[in-house]
């Protein structure tokens, strides 16, 4: 029997789905933006696939609890969503690691994409048995997004400007985004660019090196915003780490055609469309055969 619990900690709010007989407790860490508990964006973001909906109930299904929350100031959780850092998002961890420390079970952190890089910063905190990685870089996030804009040729003329915001923020400088063209002005808006000088302190791919605890990296073939070479930079420089490329994941976690960019899009809106079957069974052997 699965039963769904609607759980506070402080001004944050998160669900857990826990199986009768759960063998470990597993938190999703979402992805970047304003991506909700489900793994969904806001009204018209083309984000509305219930991934970690669908992750949770797949990790269930398997015999691993789950909780997923809302970020700061998104959906039911207080708090201004802008003035946050990635220490923050850490500081948030630990508040829902003590506040799930009494379910009696080992705690395991999934990070998704972005998520990912709390999750590595976090792997250290009180009470964390295991860290998996889901889609996440392997290199600085400047390096990502320059990859990202740079793969369609019509975004030539916006990659210095880019480059620039960009390399500003890693010296911890202001970027003034008034005169910047519409399409990446909201990238550098003044209210984010904290949190984007904040990522840019670290290379995932030496936090992974860091890590000692057992970490569980898993990248997707189809994966249009972090290649799958991501998953093998990490693993490679983690030196301990279990990596797994599922060949027709995309990044919201479902499995699409090869080569599809059509089909690979309209992931991002399908709810309907399964988890991938093989995500859910590999994270729950993994975290059972480790804890």
């Amino acid at each position: 029997m699965i039963t769904g619990t609607d759980v506070q900690a402080g001004q944050l709010a998160g669900t857990v789905l826990r199986p009768r007989q759960a063998r470990a407790l597993a938190f999703i860490l979402p992805g970047s933006g304003p991506t909700d508990r489900n793994g969904n964006g806001p009204p018209g973001s083309g984000l509305s696939c219930d991934s970690y909906a669908k992750l949770a109930a797949g990790l269930a299904a398997h015999g691993i609890a789950s909780l997923r929350a809302d970020k700061r100031g998104l959906g039911a959780s207080g708090g201004d969503g802008n003035a946050v850092t990635l220490a923050d998002y850490v500081d948030d961890c630990a508040l829902w690691l003590a506040q799930m420390a009494g379910q009696g079970l080992p705690l395991w952190l999934i990070g998704h994409s972005e998520g990912g890089l709390v999750a590595l910063r976090a792997a250290g905190l009180s009470g964390v048995a295991g860290i998996v990685l889901l889609a996440c870089p392997g290199r600085r996030l400047d390096e990502v997004l320059i990859a990202q804009i740079g793969a369609d040729p019509g975004n030539a003329d916006l990659l210095p400007c880019v480059r620039d915001g960009l390399d500003r923020l890693a010296k911890g400088l202001a970027v003034d985004n008034a005169p910047l063209p519409p399409g990446i002005s909201g990238l550098f808006a003044p209210a984010v660019q904290g949190f984007w000088t904040s990522l840019l302190e670290h290379d995932p791919a030496d936090l992974a090196a860091a890590v000692t605890c057992p970490l569980l990296i898993i990248g997707g073939g189809q994966d249009l915003q972090v290649p799958a070479g991501d998953a093998g930079r990490l693993a490679s420089l983690s030196g301990h780490a279990d990596l797994h490329i599922l060949p027709l994941m995309n990044h919201v976690l479902a499995d699409v055609p090869p080569d599809d960019l059509t089909a690979n899009l309209a992931a991002y809106a399908d709810p309907a469309l399964p988890l991938s079957p093989a995500l859910a069974p590999l994270i729950a052997a993994h975290c059972m055969a480790r804890t």
